[in-house]
């Protein structure tokens, strides 16, 4: 099947192929090279379970849409040739996960990935460090605006057939970040540079962060007890407490949460809690008991330390509001408590994050600006030299934690701040901090966002409701609580007291007193007997 659409002045050609054998016939036809062919648009669409629904490869003269699993990429020996050549630079917006999903659902290592977003920021394109969506690079870079319809956007693509509105929001897609490539490279690309050389050191970069070891002085070194946090290798951590890789718990023996290294650290120096063994296991024991560091979202994922998508374990905390407008609400909405707040292992990640992302440009574009920016760049009002002063301001304001900053440093953020302000920095003072730290403050555009839906309880609570409604509709988790819902107060609290209802993938029940216990511990949290061996568990299953 194929049809024309209109983009960018000119009526570009699409092919939709549901077949190994019709996808190799247009490419055949093609006889493509990476050298006519340098860039390709590339993108995918999911279906309601994240089971990739759709490739879309945009090329010079046609956009080729795929109906996957019906073409077999295994069985295209062609259109995976070009899939795992880096020659060939697959480009386009968060394109890494498309890459992993496709490596992942069908075995296929596409190489040659070019994030747009990562490109337009290098050369100077766009400020800060917040993603910025393919739609606002089209704006930015094409002046063309780019449909992102979100009744189209979070449809399911794994319906058959597909509409027309669905094949021309594809195709566009594809065809966008081709086009913004090659207007990046006409313009930014030094001519005597190749356009694989211009662009190398940004192929490829992979969508998780780094992970990150917290390194702290050994014991020999400063005398102090040895602080360190444990990393999964996916970049995810543990929620439930760790202190040099010990639980902690409070005097009553329930494991604490969201507690920071520091302040334990600083209650063992003080004689407020010591090192113990239970069950074999170091522990730090307090020996009273706080009140504000348990029932993490009344959800037990933290404790549970498992993906409320999903049930996996190795996890991070997941905010369904991004941390750019959660920041902003008012602080009722914001509490440890705080329904808004959830676990995700990385793959549930993944599937959700892309809607997030989408609705957040689309507010943002509502209010006149293409990315929300952190709490300091916002170049819309801000000069560089006015960034460069909030930034130096709020490091000193927060101090070199406990210790004076060197000479040299503190003389350098002043002459920053001094910079910012228009005046000397020997004549800086505590006010003067003050006036660079709120430099912009209210002109964001997340606090905007922020400003306009907390008009009226009404419209708090709906803005609420949309950012819950896109998780759900994106991930479609299957162990949020009982009581979480769309609608909950704005207060975003629920009473958890039904959370240990939930069986998770791996729990089991205490053959001695009957609690409920979660799949990762060894031992009954109320009378510590001893997790069963898996086979009596098993025939005690299949018996029942």
């Amino acid at each position: 099947m194929s049809f024309e659409v209109e983009w960018n002045g000119a009526f570009e050609k699409v092919v939709l192929v549901d077949s190994a054998a019709a996808a190799e016939r247009v490419l055949a036809a093609l006889q493509m090279t990476s050298e006519t062919n340098r860039f390709l648009g590339f993108d995918t669409e999911w279906g309601a379970e994240g089971q990739v629904a759709l490739l879309q490869l945009a090329t010079e003269s046609v956009c080729l849409l795929c109906l996957l699993p019906e073409v077999s990429l295994q069985d295209c020996p062609t259109l995976k040739a070009m899939l795992v050549d880096p020659s060939f630079i697959k480009v386009g917006v968060a394109v890494a996960l498309d890459a992993d999903l496709l490596k992942e659902q069908f075995q296929v290592s596409v190489k040659g990935c070019l994030d747009l977003s990562r490109l337009a920021f290098r050369e100077g394109r766009v400020g800060g460090s917040q993603p910025i969506g393919l739609a606002a690079l089209s704006q930015l870079l094409l002046g063309l605006e780019l449909s992102k319809d979100p009744a189209i956007r979070r449809s399911n693509w794994g319906l058959r057939p597909l509409s027309q509105q669905q094949l021309h929001y594809a195709a566009r897609d594809a065809l966008a970040g081709r086009d913004c490539a090659k207007a990046l490279a006409a313009t930014c690309r030094p001519p005597e540079m190749e356009v694989l050389a211009w662009c190398q050191e940004l192929l490829d970069m992979g969508t998780m962060k780094p992970t990150k070891i917290k390194k702290a002085p050994s014991p020999e070194d400063s005398g102090e007890v040895r602080v360190s946090k444990a990393t999964l290798e996916c970049g995810a951590y543990s929620c439930v407490t760790k202190f040099g890789l010990r639980r902690i718990v409070g005097s009553d023996g329930e494991q604490l949460l969201h507690m920071k290294d520091r302040t334990v650290e600083g209650l063992l120096r003080r004689g407020m809690a010591s090192i113990c063994r239970d069950s074999g296991d170091e522990v730090v024991q307090l020996n009273f008991t706080p009140t504000d560091h348990y029932a993490y979202a009344g959800l037990d994922a933290a404790e549970r330390n498992a993906c409320v998508g999903c049930g996996a374990y190795g996890v991070a905390r997941y905010y369904i509001i991004p941390r750019v407008f959660f920041a902003h609400l008012p602080q009722q909405c914001k509490s440890y408590n705080c329904h808004d707040v959830v676990m995700l292992c990385p793959k549930c990640r993944a599937i959700a994050e892309p809607a997030q992302l989408s609705l957040t440009q689309d507010l943002l574009a509502a209010h006149g600006a293409l990315r929300a920016g952190s709490m300091y760049a916002n170049e819309n009002f801000l000069s560089s030299r006015q960034i460069a002063a909030k930034k130096a301001a709020i490091t000193l304001k927060k101090g070199g934690r406990g210790k004076p900053f060197p000479e040299a440093k503190e003389h350098a953020l002043r002459e920053a701040v001094a910079g910012g302000l228009g005046m000397s920095a020997a004549d800086v003072a505590e006010l003067h901090l003050t006036m660079a730290e709120q430099l912009g403050s209210g002109s964001l555009p997340s606090e905007r966002v922020v400003q306009a839906a907390s008009s009226s309880p009404e419209s708090l609570k709906g803005f609420l409701r949309s950012w819950r409604e896109c998780f759900v509709k994106a991930l479609q988790p299957k162990y949020l609580a009982e009581g979480w819902s769309l609608d909950t107060g704005l207060d975003g609290r629920f009473i958890p007291s039904v959370a240990s209802s939930l069986e998770w993938p791996g729990d089991w029940r205490c053959n001695t007193c009957g609690v409920h216990c979660f799949g990762r511990s060894d031992h009954c949290r109320c009378c510590k007997t001893p997790k069963p061996d898996p086979e009596p568990m098993a025939s005690v299953a299949a018996g029942a």
